[in-house]
């Protein structure tokens, strides 16, 4: 319950916070921390189970300009120390987590009269591993280690130019002047280079590790354990969910969640809970760990460790090679290449998400050899791990390489046994199916995937019906007015606390949404043609900074490639730099007071902070609809479909709302903005659905002229 004391702390913070920084009190500041502090002290948790059964969950949409950020710490910080909780505060973008670690959580502690620790949480794969630096130093081929990885992707010897980037990386390490965190190092590390000094979870040894003091994961880890707010992201956190819940972060019955920009969670949930195979890669794979076995379990052999995984090792490993090469010849049988006109990577999708029984038949035999692989590689790391405190000189060495290898290859063969585990299973009637398709890559490999069709019973089961409490926040949570479509995709709770608050911003008197006598049906080729060669430049050949969103790349090319020299020149596009680079550009000329002319695709569409006069007109050339061609979306609409609804109304119609809410919410990012929505898609007043999606902007003036 949400007592006494904890209401007077809460007002008494936010009016520090307040008069601190001499500012008056915002409605919907004001509303949000009620709704999350009511939303907390309602949490009920059942003795037996541990699980919250009621109260705690607040889905909160906040209008830009609401100051969410402060709306959720202040209630959340205090609430979360009073039950002796840790408060995870997640976003999606590297952008809003440094905002709320370098400027909004050190204001609160400074001005509230809160008290409280904060840290970054980030994964292992940030920091520097000094086993994996030391190993790229010495003058042994460190691929020998590399058993996990696919043949094109294993490392050899290290170059000049990389060993003399370790040896700085080694030298800074080793004099404290850096803290083996990638992110602070003074260069971008690529990608390629630092593989090469980092690990995983099943790479590491951990406590028995000699280097586990100077570990700078392990260090970070130490000083999240004494934090009361880490700040993460959707990532890590889903991460995290995925080992259990507790494995990098506290674990969720530990645990108030805040996810910030939390539309993107059930996206994101969906990517992590995914399974794919690339057929022939993990064939080779297979052949080199085939190769790479003998001399690890030579030494194994030598230092008496793990010999009956050193007996049955090569036979798993043999069958399972066997086993993957005979799953491809069935499936050619039963399944042909699609000829794909687009010019995308040709796919097949499954009917109802179901395998033929034959292809599934031999999923099943791929899935069991790889769980007996999978059994013997984590039987003979273990073996391996608890045989490296005992080991001296050279020997410690060369066991810490084979632990790193195994390891990376029980990463590979969980990866692998996860496809084949999903492809075996069949979906019960009743029950939200799975999608289940190839991709051809373009070395004509086959890449084997499945994902479940929505992220709710993912979260439900590892995250909502663990955790103490939770506030997920975002400009958009809701469409057409309610939360529907958040609930089918999240998983949240009838019974939740659901609530949209305002944005102060004065939308009728600062911007108009224009429905111009050029708008067409996209439908109409031809017409739609015109428009963007012809009636859209003539639209933004003014000195008005303007920001065009297209839904294709190539509508935005053939807009492009119809604009005269002198229009090029005052264009900048989505791709044409990267997107720092493009929107620096554009800033400049309009500081300089030239024209500038933006042109964006679906990411610029989210995201992009252009306020004032760097964006006054926002042009939406076409109403965001999905190509439902995507194997999940795809196979999410036929399920509808099959249970009597209307995939069009339940899915797409709410997706084009809140991405066109998402787009038009580009133009007014101050109190001081204003300007012009143009929508050049008549849709949205010749069909029924048009009213829905006008109905769900902010309250423009308008001006419909079509």
């Amino acid at each position: 319950m949400l007592n006494d004391s904890d209401k007077s702390t809460i007002q008494k913070a936010y009016s520090r916070y307040l008069k601190a920084n001499d500012l008056g009190p915002r409605q919907g500041q004001k509303e949000m921390i009620a709704h999350i502090a009511r939303a907390m002290g309602a949490v009920e948790i059942d003795d037996e189970s541990g699980e919250r059964v009621s109260g705690g969950l607040a889905v909160i949409e906040a209008g830009t300009g609401t100051g969410k950020t402060i709306a959720y710490l202040i209630p959340t910080i205090p609430l979360a120390k009073r039950h002796d909780k840790k408060l995870i505060v997640s976003t999606a973008t590297v952008a809003l987590q440094e905002q709320i670690l370098h400027k909004d959580l050190p204001a609160v502690l400074r001005h509230s009269g809160l008290s409280f620790s904060f840290e970054l949480a980030k994964g292992r794969g940030r920091y520097l591993c000094p086993v994996q630096l030391q190993q790229q130093l010495s003058n042994a081929d460190p691929s020998q280690g590399s058993l996990g990885l696919y043949p094109d992707e294993a490392d050899g010897l290290p170059t000049k130019d990389q060993r003399e980037l370790f040896e700085e990386l080694k030298a800074s390490f080793d004099a404290r002047r850096w803290e083996g965190d990638r992110d602070s190092w003074p260069d971008t590390i690529e990608d390629q280079n630092w593989r090469r000094v980092t690990t995983d979870h099943n790479r590491c040894t951990g406590r028995r590790c000699e280097q586990f003091n100077s570990c700078p994961f392990y260090q970070a880890r130490e000083s999240l354990e004494s934090a009361d707010v880490i700040v993460a992201n959707h990532d890590l956190v889903l991460a995290d969910l995925r080992l259990g819940g507790g494995a990098i972060l506290s674990r969720p019955e530990d645990s108030i969640y805040v996810f910030d920009e939390g539309h993107h969670l059930p996206d994101k949930a969906l990517d992590h809970f995914a399974a794919t195979c690339r057929l022939n890669a993990s064939i080779k794979w297979l052949a080199s760990l085939e190769k790479q076995l003998p001399p690890v379990l030579d030494l194994a052999q030598k230092l008496s460790l793990g010999l009956a995984a050193v007996g049955e090792l090569p036979r798993a490993v043999a069958d399972t090679i066997r086993v993957q090469q005979e799953f491809e010849p069935v499936m050619n049988a039963l399944i042909e290449i699609p000829i794909n006109e687009r010019h995308d990577l040709p796919r097949y999708r499954f009917p109802q998400g179901q395998v033929p029984t034959q292809l599934r038949n031999e999923a099943e035999r791929n899935r069991d050899t790889y769980k007996r692989l999978n059994s013997w590689l984590g039987r003979f790391r273990d073996a391996l791990q608890d045989g490296i405190e005992l080991a001296v000189g050279d020997e410690r060495g060369q066991l810490e390489a084979a632990i790193a290898g195994v390891g990376a290859a029980v990463s590979r063969g969980e990866e692998n046994l996860a496809l084949w585990e999903a492809w075996s299973d069949v979906d019960i009637a009743g029950r939200l199916p799975h999608a289940r398709w190839i991709t051809w890559l373009n070395d004509g490999d086959p890449l084997l995937s499945c994902s479940p069709i929505l992220a709710s019973g993912t979260l439900q089961n590892k995250l909502w019906n663990r955790c103490f409490g939770a506030v997920v926040t975002s400009a958009t949570l809701s469409s057409l007015g309610h939360f529907d479509r958040f609930k089918m995709r999240a998983g949240t709770a009838a019974e939740d606390t659901y609530a949209i608050v305002q944005s102060p911003f004065d939308f009728a008197n600062v911007a108009e949404l224009w429905i111009p006598p050029i708008a067409v049906d996209p439908s109409q080729a031809s017409a739609f043609d015109h428009l963007i060669e012809t009636d859209l430049p003539a639209l933004v050949n003014d000195d008005v900074a303007t920001l065009v969103l297209f839904t294709a790349r190539r509508h935005m090319e053939q807009y492009v490639e119809a604009l005269t020299a002198e229009q090029l020149e005052e264009t900048l596009y989505q791709g044409q730099f990267s997107r720092s680079r493009v929107l620096e550009l554009h800033k400049a000329r309009i500081d300089e007071g030239k024209r500038s002319c933006l042109l964006g695709l679906a990411s610029f569409a989210e995201g992009l902070d252009l306020p004032g006069e760097y964006c006054e007109r926002v042009v939406i050339v076409k109403l965001p609809f999905s190509v439902p061609d995507a194997p999940v979306e795809a196979q999410l609409s036929e399920w509808i479909e099959s249970e009597g609804g209307n995939s069009f109304m339940q899915v797409s119609v709410p997706d084009a709302s809140l991405k066109l809410v998402q787009a038009c919410g580009r133009l007014i990012r101050t109190e001081r903005d204003t300007g012009q929505v143009v929508l050049l898609d008549k849709r949205v007043v010749t069909k029924r659905y048009g009213h829905q999606l006008l109905n769900s902007l902010p309250p423009y003036r308008r001006r419909i002229e079509v």
